[in-house]
């Protein structure tokens, strides 16, 4: 009896450290995806105040 209560000591011991590594690779994730989305956003509005800016100049313009 005693060698199975080790053993499933050991399994949740294991099982424990999986959930740990892989919580810590969700987080790593999850940041890295936000720093990519606020990257992929400052893109855009970049982008889309230098086409704002084209656009006022052309219409400034007289065409």
């Amino acid at each position: 009896m005693n060698g199975n209560n080790d053993e499933y000591k050991g399994n949740s011991n294991e099982i424990e450290l999986r959930l740990n590594h892989l919580e810590k690779r969700m987080e790593f994730y999850d940041k890295r995806w936000r720093i990519m989305k606020k990257i992929l956003i400052s893109v855009f509005f970049i982008w889309l105040l230098l086409f704002l800016v084209g656009v006022i100049q052309f219409v400034s313009s007289g065409f």
